[in-house]
């Protein structure tokens, strides 16, 4: 007891963010161990694929938004370490201009999808004014991830990244319940996603609440530079192609699968997949998360020989 006090009080971010980290992991494992057979017995097995796939379809068209957030996280994290406040700025103001511009590449994207795509698999379930609703209220809940994402970034670029953990599993906490719970109530799809889309705001807005104390970095157009621009996108295409594996892996499997095969096949195959091979990679890769910000200030201060022991421990264990 007294080595975790002492540990904590030596390097609380660490210690904060590891304890955010794990806990938000078991409790999200804890929460899929019980959300698909709740979700069955309140929507049915088809409906559960149905909601699944529908989901998917945002996630799936998101690999025309490059992640940008984490390689401006660490560059900011550098010049925060290295007290240029001024540098920060310019990456957060430019990192915004990235990501607003991959979102309007996702929207027009998006909308020649919906224009072509003809949903035939859904309209046993659903009409065809019934599902453009529908998608319109998922996709407007997926384009409130751009306040999300830069809000997020503000927050965590300090090393401070509990927070963000914490929101995302009170959100992802929130939205499960209200759809086992609107199933066993009202089995309306239309009513469910209006309630995803609220849920949705409310979780952009405690983004915000936690940005309201972080003045000293904020979005200036005049910091626009097109050399951070360039930077910014040169140092983001490795973390997109890891972007781009799981989306192919998770998002474009159930596109593929609803093609093919029915809903009852789609709620089986997500299931068995996040239970057996997500949840035990992502365990493997918190590590890598947590320590994310500790390699940058090792790098930062030059402490390479500290750095390349952490680095082994780390490997380890």
């Amino acid at each position: 007891m007294n080595f975790i006090k002492k540990y904590r009080s030596l390097n609380k971010k660490l210690f904060d963010n590891s304890i955010a980290f794990f806990s938000v992991f078991f409790s999200q494992v804890g929460i899929q161990i019980i959300f698909p057979p709740l979700m069955i017995a309140a929507w049915g097995v088809e409906y559960f694929g149905v909601i699944i796939y529908l989901i998917a379809i945002p996630a799936a068209l998101s690999f025309l938004i490059m992640n940008f957030q984490t390689s401006s996280r660490q560059e900011m994290a550098k010049a925060h370490l290295k007290n240029n406040l001024k540098k920060a700025n310019k990456i957060y103001s430019n990192t915004i201009v990235l990501t607003f511009t991959g979102y309007v590449i996702f929207i027009i994207g998006s909308l020649i999808f919906i224009n072509i795509s003809s949903f035939d698999q859904l309209s046993n379930y659903q009409n065809k004014e019934s599902i453009n609703l529908i998608l319109l209220l998922i996709f407007f809940s997926f384009l409130l991830g751009f306040f999300q994402n830069i809000l997020s970034l503000k927050i965590s670029y300090m090393g401070v990244y509990h927070i963000s953990k914490y929101i995302d599993l009170i959100s992802d906490i929130s939205i499960k319940l209200t759809m086992i719970i609107a199933g066993f109530f009202n089995k309306s799809l239309i009513e469910l996603f209006t309630i995803y889309l609220i849920l949705s705001f409310f979780k952009t807005f405690s983004f915000y609440y936690f940005n309201l104390k972080i003045r000293k970095i904020s979005f200036n157009i005049k910091k626009i530079e097109i050399y951070h621009i360039k930077n910014i996108f040169y140092k983001s295409i490795p973390y997109y192609f890891v972007q781009l594996e799981e989306i192919f892996k998770t998002s474009f499997i159930i596109i593929i699968i609803a093609t093919f095969f029915d809903f009852k096949i789609v709620a089986f195959v997500t299931t068995i997949r996040t239970m057996f091979y997500f949840f035990p990679r992502k365990f493997f890769e918190l590590i890598v998360e947590v320590l994310q910000f500790e390699y940058v200030k090792l790098f930062v201060q030059k402490k390479y020989q500290k750095l390349r022991k952490f680095h082994l421990i780390s490997f380890k264990y």
